[in-house]
């Protein structure tokens, strides 16, 4: 007598049989296994010879069998789930050694994560499905589903879908959250920037919420806004840098702006802002220095030099000590270094137009006898010389101008609105006036028709 079970393995990619032979009843085991097999509807139908060759194999080691595989389906192959190819690691802060000291600078990071306007950032990989298979009833399998990767195009970031690709559409800094690839034009740090952080550079707008620490390094292509203090660090920006405290400089801090600085005080720092400068509180021992203005009416400049391109207007200048104090208005740099090149530009043409001068002066004296090749080589000279008083005419036009600018910004004012100490040096222009006595204010310094610098009272008008 024997116990025969044949069964199915759960994936239905199998037949199995349990058994138990007993000698000489090989032929009915079979005949109970394709009875079996039958009824559980395997397809292809179970064949004697191999079932009869599957069990005696199996026999010769034990003839108690249990999970002798008979027949087999076959499985469905897997899927390939989809993927993201990013144009290169965007997310990674590597530190960077120092060439000269060979140490790390754990506030020097290599930012991977700036990109402008065309990078392409990222490509989607399709998933490809899986081949279905085919269990032992003869009915298929499908396949596992393939996994999509998700992601969409945020602001600052366009796809195609054609080609799968993500683009920027900004210049920006890249940012991938739940799901979402965006380019930001504005970078957001919620705390403070320093060893923490790192440096920071940006091509667009930086906020930060709190402070920049000491030996922090932040470079922004637009608008720096700082909610707290910069404490001896450098600030650089295309636009403006707007400060909600103080600059605490301790002779290192630099901030410049491509367009105006704002703060609440300022105190042994640098500062150089393309168009005004203006502080609410203190300027301390700065070097300060604005394309446009320097706006301090209900504060005070104590110490260092301070310039303003189109004048100051601060409340009190200098202090109970003496401290001596510059203030410079109507003087432009880069102004001086046009009108200076264009000084040496015009002395370099007249060189060259003296030079022709004397290389044509023995031809006019024997003008009627000049063969034709001389008269060739007087008529270049005589170009030459042309061209020459062409760019001297040229050069003294742009000179006049670049005076008339000059000038102009020579009636540029100093307003005083409240005191001004002793040791306290006005100037306008080349025009000096150094303050002697403490002088209440309001008073303006001025360069009056003698071409003097004065400081006199400054009358209200109603």
């Amino acid at each position: 007598m024997s116990a025969t079970r044949v069964y199915v393995s759960g994936d239905r990619l199998a037949v199995l049989v349990d058994y138990i032979l007993e000698p000489g009843l090989e032929d009915t085991t079979v005949s109970e296994v394709i009875t079996q097999g039958e009824s559980l509807g395997i397809f292809p139908k179970l064949e004697a010879a191999p079932v009869k060759s599957a069990i005696l194999t199996a026999a010769a080691k034990s003839h108690r069998i249990a999970g002798l595989v008979l027949a087999t389906g076959k499985a469905p192959t897997k899927p390939v789930n989809g993927s993201i190819e990013w144009s290169r690691d965007f997310f990674s802060h590597r530190l960077v050694e120092n060439p000269k000291t060979g140490r790390i600078d754990y506030r020097q990071r290599l930012d991977n994560s700036i990109v402008a306007t065309g990078d392409t950032l990222a490509k989607l990989i399709p998933p490809e499905p899986g081949i279905p298979g085919l269990d032992v009833h003869g009915k298929p399998i499908a396949p596992a589903k393939p996994v999509s990767p998700k992601l969409r195009a945020g602001s600052g970031v366009s796809f195609d879908e054609n080609a799968n690709v993500f683009t920027a559409t900004t210049d920006g800094r890249v940012r991938h959250a739940k799901g979402v690839l965006a380019v930001d034009q504005t970078y957001a740090i919620t705390g403070s920037v320093g060893l923490k952080t790192g440096h920071i550079t940006h091509p667009g707008a930086v906020e930060i919420a709190k402070d920049v620490h000491t030996d922090s390094i932040v470079e922004a292509g637009g608008t720096v806004h700082i909610a707290g203090a910069v404490e001896e660090s450098v600030v650089i920006a295309g636009g403006d840098v707007l400060i909600g405290h103080g600059i605490i400089g301790g002779d290192k801090a630099t901030i410049r702006a491509g367009g105006c600085i704002e703060a609440e005080f300022a105190e042994r720092s640098v500062l150089d802002a393309g168009h005004d400068i203006r502080i609410r509180r203190e300027l301390i021992q700065c070097m300060t220095h604005a394309h446009g203005m320097i706006v301090i009416p209900e504060g005070q400049i104590i110490g260092g030099t301070t310039s303003g391109v189109f004048g100051i207007d601060v409340g009190q200048a200098g202090s109970h000590g003496n401290v001596r104090t510059m203030l410079v208005a109507g003087v432009d740099p880069v102004l001086r270094q046009q009108v200076t090149a264009h000084y040496a530009r015009l002395e370099e043409c007249r060189e060259q137009i003296v030079g022709l001068n004397e290389r044509i002066a023995p031809f006019k004296l024997r003008l009627k006898t000049l063969t034709a090749i001389l008269k060739k080589a007087l008529e270049e000279l005589l170009k030459e010389l042309e061209k020459a008083e062409a760019h001297r005419a040229q050069i003294e036009e742009e000179l006049g101008h670049l005076q008339v600018q000059s000038k102009e910004l020579l009636k540029s004012q100093i307003h005083i609105r409240r005191r001004v100490y002793p040791d306290t040096h006005l100037c306008i222009g080349h025009a000096k006036y150094i303050v002697l006595n403490e002088v209440d204010g309001p008073l303006v310094a001025r360069i009056n028709d003698d071409d003097i610098l004065t400081l006199e009272p400054e009358i209200a008008h109603p």
